[in-house]
């Protein structure tokens, strides 16, 4: 087992948009941030990370994007207790780090609004038929 695949044991990957910020109004703001929190991603997150859990936010939009507009909007709403930095760096919650990315990475778990759960392909293309 490699060090980053054990690493991954404790790890949760939280998509951004639609599991944390509420997205609706995306299409029409050009982009930027401007829903509000969804009810209970906070207190969520605290959980997850008092009980031992690498969390880690993820999303779609591009490094720019992650640097002027998600994790100001993540500071700005107090999904955290603390900031720190740039893209790539730690982003403080209880105690723990938490960081927020772009690409995907091993974890245990990835908590996302579109993702489907593989089960076989018939499933997959009956579903998208």
């Amino acid at each position: 087992m490699t060090d980053e695949f054990a690493s991954a044991r404790k790890r949760i990957m939280i998509d951004f948009d639609g599991v944390i910020h509420k997205n609706d109004h995306w299409n029409w703001n050009g982009g930027k941030c401007s829903g509000p929190v969804i009810a209970g991603a906070r207190e969520a997150i605290e959980r997850l990370t008092a009980g031992g859990w690498e969390v880690v936010i993820f999303t779609a939009r591009d490094d720019r994007s992650i640097i002027t507009q998600v994790e100001p909007w993540l500071k700005e709403n107090k999904v955290f207790k603390g900031y720190l930095g740039d893209y790539g760096t730690k982003i403080c919650s209880s105690g723990e780090m938490l960081r927020v990315t772009n690409r995907k990475e091993p974890a245990q778990f990835y908590v996302d609004d579109r993702a489907y759960r593989f089960t076989n392909w018939d499933d997959v293309t009956r579903l998208v038929s």
